[in-house]
């Protein structure tokens, strides 16, 4: 599974960022010798790993990482336009599809097993994971600076693209590398996914908002966002009282209207139980316990310390 790594959520993948820089100082500072990268700790990162990075990681069942990419967009600071431009003829792209791909590594353990399949597996699947990121951003195409052996893999999952420059001798000579600029989005990937054979979705990504809401999402965010302020200025006792007066009014409605009266008591109580639980008040389970407590006049008790 590859996982969307962003600013976002960055802090549930600690380990897992850990590792993959680490997997990058392994190969591009002590397997490939290129001194100039910035390594510390034993930790390859630069100015581009920044808060608007995005990495797409493939992870193991266990959780290790098997191989990642990076991803800037061409409209912020990115590899190619602001280290790289001597690979490029002309005037880059800056625009909001078209993203720079930089970083490609996988794990040792792959790399260099004598069942080379299950690394072919999994470049497949990297790729096939990109493509899906690019449909998820509107992404239509991809810059990156590749050596020819990457220009041959991406032969077979019949991937297009076309060269913004022709190939340039680094590193005194040691190697050959040409910028380029890749198709993606629907098409692309339909047409990964059929020279892949690999049908399921690739991409996993926990997304705390979504990235478009509709007038009605945000007016409720905005009174939920109020309704929590307003709880945080209330007593403990304040809010019991509050509640009180709730759910009785709840159960004159429930007369009117016994169906609409359950639905809704319902909804309120998942609601109370979220809110009450920021407070340390996790023993309130159910608004009968807060009606059991009112009817007894049972003082205000701080149950977070009954509770332990």
């Amino acid at each position: 599974m590859i996982h969307v790594v962003t600013g976002e959520n960055q802090h549930l993948y600690g380990p897992q960022l850990d590792e993959m820089f680490r997997m990058r100082h392994e190969y591009f500072v002590q397997a490939k010798g290129w001194d100039a990268l910035q390594s510390i700790n034993g930790k390859e990162t630069d100015e581009f790993d920044d808060g608007d990075v995005v990495y797409l990681i493939n992870l193991d069942f266990d959780g290790r990482v098997a191989s990642a990419y990076r991803l800037n967009s061409s409209t912020g600071p990115n590899l190619l336009a602001d280290k790289l431009s001597n690979f490029v003829d002309g005037e880059l792209p800056k625009r909001e599809e078209v993203w720079d791909l930089t970083r490609w590594i996988m794990a040792t353990r792959y790399r260099r097993s004598k069942d080379f399949s299950k690394a072919i597996q999994i470049a497949r699947e990297t790729i096939i994971g990109v493509h899906e990121f690019a449909v998820s951003r509107g992404i239509s195409h991809l810059t990156t600076v590749c050596d020819p052996s990457f220009v041959e893999r991406m032969a077979r999952v019949d991937m297009h693209y076309s060269p913004l420059g022709p190939p340039v001798e680094f590193d005194e000579g040691k190697g050959i590398a040409q910028a380029l600029l890749l198709e993606t989005g629907p098409t692309a990937l339909a047409r990964a996914r059929a020279a892949t054979g690999i049908t399921q979705k690739q991409l996993f990504e926990v997304q705390p908002k979504p990235f478009y809401l509709s007038p009605d999402q945000i007016e409720n965010e905005a009174a939920q966002e109020l309704a929590a302020a307003k709880m945080k200025l209330m007593s403990k006792v304040n809010a019991q009282k509050i509640v009180q007066s709730l759910a009785d009014e709840m159960a004159q409605r429930a007369i009117a209207n016994p169906a609409g009266a359950i639905a809704l008591i319902h909804s309120f109580n998942e609601i109370l139980q979220s809110r009450l639980h920021e407070h340390s008040i996790s023993d309130f389970q159910s608004i009968e316990t807060l009606q059991m407590q009112a009817n007894n006049d049972a003082p205000a008790t701080d149950l977070s310390q009954k509770a332990s």
